[in-house]
């Protein structure tokens, strides 16, 4: 019996529709016979801002309350960041989806072992002893407490309403007791608060006790002050191993501080739900929305390098939690886990990625598939062939089947021979995976390989003289490194003796400069002083003359009475 999914898909922003194409393709690797995905594709965010003016519509809305799962990547982006706020904004599209949707818990996985052990030991700051076996799910509630209260503001004062009501706590505990049942053998739930001083606390206490303990018996409960849990988690995060429940602003800090021990939150997806399939005190059709936990990145958008795991592992919580395909969910972990572990990363993780083109076996950068995704679909593929053998067409396909692929070679355009070297180089990869998972199951041995053995020798031997031809390149290339490398030590050399004639040049001007502005100096104090002795004669000159002056005023008198007679005498003879 075929059972259709109906899939909502919002690729969003920035690098939204790269990573989630991505996601797409593992989805569709996963499809079968049994299980159908029937996919939807619409706006939100800033590209819905562009189209039609609103970050989401209404149409939007509805499609996710018809739909069996929604995934979102990313929305957002500096072209909206000041024409747009709050729910006009980008990201108010997702905030009006949620409440659509009444996704009231958030929730975050946390392993060291997830999405790769490899990737916690290089990227964790933790040592390894202390992160080894942790594995929790943070359970958020989303819809209540400080972020959503009555909030206060102004120049002096602010208030941030922290209120729960009875309802509210209690279906989050409802389903965080499901998500630890779901575990074999059942988690603990481990309850986060800070009931020593905050009301809401002591109410989300005894409400989380009085829910466990009448309608999850089976459950463990333990409590514990949040403040004490980040030391804990910090020092010893087995010991919270299970489901960590706390409400909108204590799950807010935790969840993001579990991203340490992972060691980067691009690698982390996240689930917002309102309850599980096929729990029976749900009153409501349960919706899922799952999302990364990075942002749109928009200064990377386009350039092929974006980070798909944590996208990836989004349908692999959605096949656990929305579609109860638990082992399809597996199977996209351990997928992408093997192929992390193999080194084969986006540059985010160190990673640098190579392909064979069709014509060389000279390795080129990884153009087509940066993700690496192409690796996921290959090690998908080979566990689907491996389980479903009997599923298989009968018969054998004839010789040269491949080939007919490329007739109409010469009609086709470029970009459909790329693709078509592309599916048929990754037919190639994935059929030499499977062949290579069949021989170590035992189902084919050496002699019926034999002559796929002396293609791979013809390949090895076209090979080697490839590599012969490439050894004499970089021997060639070796001696003129070693020619330039002489030119550039006499160059080098040539350069310090000038240097250092320069430098003694330079020093003895500096020493005559500085000789010369001592005399300067010398010279202009001896002026300063002959000045000033000049000055002082002339003073003494004026003070002489006044003095004499002062002592014979009769003189003066009787030379100015002998003028004046001389000159009346003159007068009168003439």
């Amino acid at each position: 019996m075929t059972q259709t999914h109906n899939i909502l898909v919002l690729p969003g922003d920035g690098i939204g529709p790269e990573v989630m194409a991505e996601a797409i393709k593992v989805l569709k690797a996963l499809e079968t016979p049994q299980h159908k995905f029937e996919l939807r594709q619409e706006l939100i965010g800033g590209c819905s801002i562009d189209a039609t003016g609103k970050s989401i519509t209404e149409e939007v809305k509805q499609a996710a309350l018809n739909s069996d799962a929604v995934l979102f990547a990313a929305v957002g982006g500096p072209k909206w960041d000041n024409a747009r706020r709050g729910l006009d904004g980008p990201e108010g599209g997702l905030l009006q989806l949620r409440k659509t949707m009444d996704i009231y818990a958030n929730l975050r996985p946390c392993s060291a072992s997830s999405p790769s052990a490899s990737i916690a030991k290089e990227f964790s700051p933790f040592r390894q002893e202390i992160i080894e076996g942790v594995d929790f799910v943070v359970v958020r509630e989303n819809c209540g407490g400080a972020y959503f209260g009555r909030k206060v503001e102004d120049a002096t004062y602010a208030m941030d309403e922290w209120g729960y009501s009875e309802p509210e706590i209690q279906r989050v505990t409802r389903l965080a007791a499901e998500v630890a049942l779901r575990h074999d053998p059942p988690w603990p739930v481990i309850s986060l608060d800070k009931a020593n001083v905050l009301a809401s606390s002591r109410l989300w206490r005894r409400v989380v006790e009085k829910t466990i303990t009448t309608e999850y018996p089976q459950v463990k409960l333990v409590h514990q002050l949040a403040d004490s849990a980040s030391l804990i988690m910090a020092t010893n995060p087995r010991s919270l191993n299970g489901v960590i429940l706390a409400d909108n602003t204590f799950g807010d800090m935790l969840s993001d501080q579990a991203g340490s021990i992972v060691g980067t939150l691009g690698v982390l997806p996240s689930a917002s739900l309102n309850g599980l399939p096929g729990d029976k005190k749900l009153q409501t059709r349960p919706y899922g929305l799952y999302e990364p936990t990075h942002g749109s990145a928009p200064t990377i958008a386009g350039q092929d390098i974006a980070n798909p795991v944590a996208m990836i592992l989004c349908v692999a919580l959605m096949f656990r939690y929305s579609l109860n395909m638990e082992a399809e969910a597996r199977r996209v972990e351990d997928a992408v886990r093997k192929v992390l572990d193999s080194g084969l990363r986006t540059p985010d993780l160190g990673g640098k990625y190579y392909r064979l083109s069709s014509t060389t076996e000279i390795p080129l950068p990884f153009d087509h598939y940066p993700l690496s995704c192409l690796h996921i679909h290959m090690s998908l593929q080979t566990q689907q062939c491996l389980q479903q053998r009997e599923a298989m067409p009968p018969g054998i396909p004839p010789a040269g089947s491949c080939a007919m692929r490329l007739e109409g070679l010469e009609k086709m355009s470029d970009k459909q021979k790329k693709e078509l070297m592309e599916a048929i180089s990754t037919d190639i990869r994935a059929f030499i995976l499977c062949l290579h998972e069949h021989i170590k199951a035992g189902n084919i041995d050496a002699e019926q390989t034999e002559s796929f053995d002396q293609v791979v020798k013809l390949i090895q031997g076209t090979d080697v003289e490839h590599r012969k031809m490439l050894t004499r390149r970089v021997w060639r290339l070796r001696k003129e490194r070693h020619l330039v490398r002489k030119e550039y030590r006499e160059y080098f050399r040539t350069t310090e003796i000038l240097a250092l004639a320069h430098k003694s040049k330079v020093q003895k001007l500096d020493k005559t400069v500085k000789e010369l502005l001592a005399q300067v100096v010398a010279l202009q104090e001896e002026r300063e002083l002959l000045h000033l002795s000049k000055e002082k004669k002339d003073e003494k000159g004026k003070e002489n003359e006044n003095e004499k002056r002062d002592e014979d005023p009769e003189d003066h008198s009787s030379l100015a009475e002998q003028h004046i007679s001389s000159d009346q005498k003159q007068d009168l003879s003439t």
